[in-house]
């Protein structure tokens, strides 16, 4: 009769101690996932996709922006080609604003932008809808 009880006991104990090591390889992965993440960006957002085009199967445009360039690629298969370089400033901001990104600048400026689009978006609403 004492061998039943021994056994629960040491089937809990295992359970626990099992339950506690995965807990811990699980939070253990996680915070290795998220240190991982941020440290291999390098920086911060340097580098950012602002466009892509597919054109066939596995053959696609994009256009990345790194700091003070976008850079046009050619991607097929396991291939990358550089196209273009725009480097000029002007040519830069037509290209952002034509993808809907925030150039760059200060977040003031970035603020009066938005406020301006949601203003003038309100006054033609309100033009339409006499």
């Amino acid at each position: 009769m004492t061998a039943q009880p021994e056994m629960l006991g040491a089937a809990v104990k295992m359970l626990l101690s099992l339950v506690l090591v995965l807990g811990l390889f699980m939070g253990l992965f996680f915070i290795v996932k998220r240190y991982l993440r941020n440290g291999s960006q390098g920086g911060g957002n340097l580098i950012k996709v602002i466009s892509s085009c597919y054109i066939g199967v596995k053959k696609s445009i994009v256009i990345v922006q790194v700091p003070g360039a976008l850079l046009v690629l050619g991607l097929a298969g396991e291939r990358v080609q550089l196209l273009s370089t725009i480097e000029d400033p002007e040519l830069i901001e037509k290209v952002l604003a034509e993808c809907n990104l925030p150039s760059t600048g200060t977040f003031g400026d970035q603020l009066r932008r938005w406020s301006f689009d949601l203003h003038s978006k309100r006054s033609s609403r309100n033009r339409k809808n006499p």
